[in-house]
């Protein structure tokens, strides 16, 4: 078994990244945000203080729905019944979530583009 370092954890996931961002850029030349097919369920952590240190404070993880990926932000499209859509980051993805989102938009390109006007 093969165990990667932290940089080559950290290559690894730039790469994905990047093959996303490309792809999707390349497919919504003319505008629109890429929508998935079936939605990802993804899990953030966030914090329920106003503190700004880091070590301090009180986190929560949160169940969303990743649905898309806005193509003017670069932003990930997420949603919850409780508090609607949401705009993530894909660094608030864990390897395994930015794996498969690399797989559907990438590799089978299961989404569809929804055109903004």
């Amino acid at each position: 078994m093969n165990i990667l370092t932290s940089s080559e954890l950290s290559v690894l996931r730039d790469n994905l990244h990047r093959e996303i961002v490309r792809s999707t850029v390349i497919t919504t030349l003319d505008g629109g945000d890429l929508i998935l097919n079936k939605p990802m369920t993804i899990i953030v952590t966030y914090r329920i203080d106003n503190q700004f240190d880091a070590f301090h404070g009180e986190y929560r993880l949160k169940v969303l729905n990743l649905v898309g990926i806005d193509t003017v932000t670069g932003e990930l499209i997420c949603y919850d019944q409780e508090d609607g859509y949401h705009f993530i980051h894909y660094i608030n993805l864990s390897l395994e979530e930015l794996t498969k989102l690399y797989t559907e938009v990438v590799v089978s390109k299961n989404y569809k583009i929804n055109q903004t006007v």
